[in-house]
């Protein structure tokens, strides 16, 4: 069938659907985006607040460490107390991290894997600590244990930086990994520390892998300082001027400056480097609260647009549709009366009939010329 052999109606239905598709796959591609966005802003949100929870486990287990070390290097003199008390701080966070991964329902297959990681992981934890207080077990091997568990319950904020397509959450994201590793090392260092002045000595290795520890956190802080916003960099270098950290500083130079004969209480390096790690974790936390604060943002965003585009879409659509229904009724109704006229007139000779159509546009315009044709083939014949 040929276009010009179409009715009004079909031709302004073709005219109109291919503009309307047009749009409307423009539309649902906005709004596929906008889901997507939507539902990765809150899979990010529930990792980042596993993440959360696992830090704060990786906190107290990086006291118990640092106990632990000081406590196997005093063989038993030091730290006896306070590490039993450290153990029942560290099991509470464990309880609720297992709460909040019972709560919630990762679906990610790098996540669950990794849970199994650390489950395992944590099950492990009541033999090391009586090993730990029978003193049956090595500082390298219960090193190598806490700190083997602290890395896996950190690497959840490298699988969220890694499903995030927003450059600006990833990169608050690696930020915030370079941190909490560079926190880590400053916790192995509490502990590499706390049994050297133990000791008296530097036995085993522990200088090599204390100096490595001193560059491994400067590398990590500075990678956090790059990545990092302002208000974050500057909150990092206020919140390490205090005098925990300059006293840590100092008694890393007494560390450095001889092998043994340091003169330097374990538990006094554990208190000052624990305030130094106290002040790390405020920082961590602030960038907990900012990294949230962002990606709730992003939530919320792609949620208004998700509803914009949607309710938009259904309008504009609804509007399409409703001006082209009355364009055709009033078109078609012009026609039909122009048809009837003509229709009277040819089988019943009657030129008093005339249309009520008459106006500005095309068929009103017609209309006119047919009226007074008929009017004037009236007049002609009378």
């Amino acid at each position: 069938m040929k276009f010009s052999n179409l009715s009004f109606k079909n031709k302004i239905f073709t005219l109109l659907i291919l503009p309307v598709l047009g749009f409307l796959w423009l539309s649902i591609n906005e709004i596929v985006q906008s889901l997507s966005v939507k539902n990765e802003m809150a899979t990010i949100a529930s990792l980042t607040q596993l993440s959360v929870i696992n830090s704060e486990l990786v906190h107290e287990l990086q006291k118990e460490r640092g106990m632990t070390a000081g406590y196997l290097g005093s063989k038993g003199k030091n730290f006896s107390n306070k590490l039993i008390t450290q153990r029942k701080n560290t099991d509470e966070k464990r309880s609720k991290q297992a709460k909040f991964w019972q709560e919630n329902d990762f679906q990610q297959p790098k996540i669950k894997s990794l849970h199994t990681s650390i489950y395992q992981g944590l099950a492990e934890l009541e033999r090391v600590r009586k090993q730990v207080t029978s003193q049956t077990i090595s500082l390298p091997e219960a090193l190598k244990y806490y700190t083997q568990l602290n890395k896996q319950l950190l690497s959840v904020a490298v699988i969220n930086s890694k499903i995030s397509t927003d450059a600006l959450i990833t990169e608050e994201t690696v930020a915030y990994y370079n941190f909490l590793q560079g926190k880590e090392r400053a916790g192995i260092e509490r502990a590499v520390l706390s049994n050297t002045f133990a000791k008296d000595k530097f036995t085993g290795g522990l200088l090599t892998k204390f100096i490595t520890l001193m560059s491994e956190q400067n590398t990590y802080f500075d990678n956090f300082n790059q990545f990092a916003n302002p208000a974050n960099q500057n909150y990092f270098v206020q919140q390490l001027d205090t005098d925990a950290v300059k006293e840590v500083i100092r008694l890393r130079g007494v560390a450095l400056s001889k092998t043994e004969g340091f003169n330097v209480e374990a538990e006094y390096w554990f208190a000052q480097s624990t305030g130094r790690i106290g002040q790390l974790k405020k920082i961590e936390n602030q960038l907990e609260t900012d990294i949230l604060a962002l990606v709730e943002e992003k939530h919320a965003s792609a949620f208004n647009s998700l509803i914009i585009s949607s309710l938009s879409t259904i309008a504009l659509i609804f509007l399409a549709f409703t001006i082209s229904f009355y364009a055709i009724k009033e078109l078609t109704g012009r026609v039909n009366n122009l048809t009837s006229v003509l229709t009277q007139i040819r089988h019943e000779n009657d030129l008093t009939v005339h249309s009520s159509f008459e106006g500005p546009s095309e068929l009103g315009q017609i209309s006119i010329s047919l009226n007074k044709t008929l009017a004037q083939f009236s007049q002609v014949i009378k």
